[in-house]
């Protein structure tokens, strides 16, 4: 995905959401992200973990962000949360994410620090 200019509509049909490439997240053991939306600072996409996957206890220095659960259960340092569950992770906050199930996908959003 192509960095977007803002401030203009911006919507990614289905066929291209399926047409996008899952790339490997390098902080991350059998976890893949696709990239919907990037600004200057900013992105949004789709996280897919495998069973037992994990991403590396880590912090966002430069910006907090969101993850929305849309299928399976992932877990946030100690807290579960399946699908429909969100989270706020604020900036510089030590946390891990990892799949509490059979594999999960998330919507995320990754905004600067104000």
């Amino acid at each position: 995905m192509t960095t977007h200019p803002s401030p203009t509509l911006f919507a990614v049909p289905p066929e291209r959401v399926a047409e996008l490439v899952w790339d490997d997240l390098p902080a991350g053991r059998h976890v893949a992200m696709k990239v919907l939306y990037r600004t200057e600072g900013a992105s949004a996409g789709l996280l897919r973990m495998q069973p037992g996957a994990r991403e590396l206890t880590h912090q966002h220095v430069s910006g907090e962000h969101h993850l929305w659960v849309l299928s399976g259960k992932l877990r946030v340092d100690d807290t579960d949360l399946p699908a429909g569950s969100y989270v706020h992770v604020p900036a510089h906050l030590t946390h891990s994410v990892v799949d509490a199930g059979s594999g999960s996908t998330a919507f995320f959003v990754f905004c600067p620090a104000e």
